[in-house]
């Protein structure tokens, strides 16, 4: 406010922090693998990771260390160019 003309919108996904061994993990945090598979892992439990990287698979519930991790397909998000804006004054 007050623009009004052409506005690119880029959403950025939640990557996560990169795999730390050892590292304690609380319900729901999102980590990703030391080489990128187009994949994150969310913990489904509070707990400790192991102190060796897993084989992450492409699906499925993993363990690590104390930690139950859900595979979620990371989406790249997409752009389509310019949007323009309706301004509403409050």
């Amino acid at each position: 406010w007050p623009w009004a003309g052409d506005t690119l919108v880029y959403a950025a996904p939640d990557y996560g922090d990169v795999f730390n061994p050892g590292a304690f993990l609380a319900v729901g945090e999102r980590i990703h693998p030391t080489i990128p598979n187009k994949n994150v892992y969310v913990a489904q439990n509070d707990g400790t990771l192991d102190f060796t990287e897993p084989n992450w698979p492409e699906s499925g519930l993993i363990t690590s260390g104390g930690v139950s991790l859900l595979t979620v397909p990371l989406y790249r998000p997409l752009m389509n160019g310019f949007l323009k804006p309706t301004v509403t004054p409050i």
